[in-house]
């Protein structure tokens, strides 16, 4: 009689969230699992207090893996409290090989505030510029959505990395190498921090002639 013996468990990998990163706290967990034969068609997400696997278990998560890709995803069921946490995720196979890696993370669940959001010009013309000044009370990136009043579809969006305190964007009549035909035009800010939380929009206008 001729056999194998298996001592390996599944390879698994979870890239969200990012090491070090930040989660909102309905958080999301993605990542790969082993699909040869005999790995385990489920894993399992254990969420601990603290950065360490050392913590309370305040969640366990199972997640199915697709036999193809061998990808899975999952949400918390129900919101975590702001502070860090490590996951630990744990896949296993048929002999009872496991294998576990482990991802320290943090929950925020404050949403970016936009404040003192004004243009120092409403009026743009040609080889001229404004500044659009805000200030937030995080960092986060702010989204900047141009509309023109008579255009059935915006003509792009700025991004810009804020951080707390004062910040200002140019605005020059293009987006990008896309000159802005004459219109007036609805800047629309959103900001979203480095969680995912997505702050409450502002309005300005300027008229591009």
């Amino acid at each position: 009689m001729t056999f194998s013996v298996d001592t390996a468990g599944p390879p698994v990998t979870l890239t969200s969230p990012a090491a070090g990163g930040y989660a909102v706290p309905k958080a999301e967990f993605a990542g790969t699992a082993g699909t040869a034969l005999g790995d385990g068609t489920t894993v399992t997400i254990a969420l601990h207090t603290g950065t360490t696997a050392a913590g309370t278990v305040v969640q366990t998560i199972p997640s199915t893996v697709d036999p193809r890709t061998g990808a899975f995803h999952a949400l918390s069921p129900f919101p975590l409290a702001a502070g860090p946490y490590t996951a630990v995720l744990t896949q296993t196979d048929d002999v009872g090989n496991a294998a576990a890696i482990s991802r320290t993370f943090t929950v925020d669940g404050t949403q970016p505030v936009l404040s003192k959001v004004a243009l120092s010009a409403t009026r743009i013309k040609p080889g001229k510029t404004a500044v659009l000044k805000y200030t937030l009370n995080e960092n986060a990136t702010v989204s900047v959505t141009i509309t023109g009043s008579g255009q059935r579809k915006a003509p792009g969006t700025l991004a810009a990395r804020g951080v707390k305190g004062a910040n200002h964007i140019t605005i020059n009549g293009r987006v990008g190498k896309k000159a802005l035909k004459a219109d007036k035009y609805a800047l629309t800010l959103t900001p979203i921090d480095a969680a995912g939380n997505r702050g409450a929009a502002k309005k300005v206008s300027v008229r591009i002639s």
